[in-house]
């Protein structure tokens, strides 16, 4: 019977797809999922920002850092980066037509307020002169961005902040062009724009996506001496918060089954019943993990990896029958004189986390079932299969 269901544990573990979507955590039902999906694109949560950037401050420093842009761009256009799509520059003929419709059509977006700003402004003596002359210092500027274009149509600035007004996603983000290619004000970083298909939470695919980025950003480093080029941008941020997670939980694991097997080592002498409890734990780790493909084709590793602790609630049971054995030589007596606390014991606990399942979070539901199907696994092996597998003798060390 044990090696039929750890046979049909493992088929069914072997049916499950894992994934890291970070936003899982979020109490989203299906619509507020799909409001979120449309943010991040309208917003540009799902792009990757990548700065190219260099301490130089000659007059040539543009010069570098465009030619820096237009190497990484090279390598990452043969460069298989799962259909992500990449913009380096500017389409100015798209902004300058769209910017030409509204200058053309400006009398529809004026309002009552706007007419007051500009017969404001108009009636100070020396508001054209003022506005001339930063026309001036605009033309003679390397790079004015869209500033320099809209002097044409708008050289007193009446109508550039309506304009400005109607795309209020790109307010507090100030930058300048250079023949297309986007700078900080500073001039002293470019910005290249890689939009992942995968989002800004999904982070096992987006890990892979920005490994290869950095892969290709050191190449260009290298190739580019002087040039730094860094990664942001939500995806990026995500994959990084995921990271530290599992590592977390990796160390966190590590330092509990090091206390725990050391704890059982100062209390047994039996490595073989050692092995047992271990093996209890696993044998309930499967267990969950069958359970829940049985409930999801999809499983959040980060939630897995968070489950991990509950191996210091599982590890009881195995324990409790252990050391009862070293007592009461007699299986059956010891079954019988265990088995109501082992039971109302897990019961109580596995009752604990499914309060978690009817919450909205999808991880915090998957976390609570995982957690009350470990331990519903572990309490099975060790009711039905561990007295048939435990060393009587020299179960705990004499006192």
């Amino acid at each position: 019977m044990l090696i039929l269901a750890t046979l049909l544990l493992g088929m069914l573990v072997q049916r499950v797809n894992y994934k890291e979507d970070i936003s899982d955590f979020l109490p989203f039902d299906s619509r507020d999922q799909d409001a979120m999906r449309i943010y991040q694109a309208i917003s540009g949560a799902d792009n990757i920002l990548v700065l190219i950037g260099t301490e130089d401050s000659t007059q040539d420093a543009a010069d570098k850092i465009i030619e820096a842009v237009d190497a990484l761009k090279g390598k990452l256009d043969t460069t298989e980066l799962f259909g992500a799509t990449i913009m380096a520059q500017v389409n100015m003929e798209q902004m300058t037509s769209i910017s030409d419709f509204v200058y053309r059509n400006i009398p529809y977006f004026l309002t009552q307020d706007d007419y007051k700003a500009i017969r404001q402004k108009l009636s100070s003596n020396d508001y054209v002169h003022s506005q001339l002359v930063r026309d001036k210092q605009i033309l003679l500027l390397p790079s004015g961005g869209l500033l320099s274009d809209n002097i044409g149509k708008d050289p007193l600035n009446i109508f550039t902040p309506i304009v400005q007004k109607l795309s209020p996603h790109t307010s507090g983000f100030d930058y300048e062009l250079n023949n297309g290619y986007i700078f900080t004000p500073d001039m002293q970083r470019a910005l290249l724009l890689i939009n992942s298909p995968y989002g800004s939470s999904e982070t096992e695919h987006n890990q892979q996506l920005v490994d290869k980025l950095r892969t290709v950003a050191n190449s260009v480093e290298a190739q580019c001496h002087g040039i730094t080029i860094s990664l942001t941008g939500g995806p990026a941020i995500a994959v990084g918060n995921a990271k530290q997670i599992k590592t977390d939980s990796i160390v966190s694991v590590s330092i509990a089954v090091v206390l725990i097997l050391v704890l059982l080592a100062a209390a047994f002498r039996s490595v073989r019943n050692i092995a047992l409890i271990v093996v209890s734990i696993a044998w309930g780790w499967l267990f969950a993990l069958g359970g829940l493909s049985l409930v999801h084709n999809t499983m959040s590793v980060i939630v897995i990896g968070i489950s991990s602790v509950i191996i210091g609630i599982a590890v009881n049971y195995p324990l409790h029958l252990i050391a009862h054995l070293a007592q009461v030589r007699d299986t059956r007596k010891a079954l019988k004189e265990i088995l109501m606390p082992l039971i109302i014991g897990n019961v109580t606990t596995i009752g604990a986390f499914l309060t978690l399942v009817p919450l909205k979070s999808v991880a915090l539901r998957d976390l609570g079932l995982f957690a009350a199907l470990l331990l519903m696994g572990t309490i099975l092996f060790v009711l039905v299969f561990l007295p048939h597998l435990v060393a009587h003798n020299n179960a705990v060390c004499p006192h």
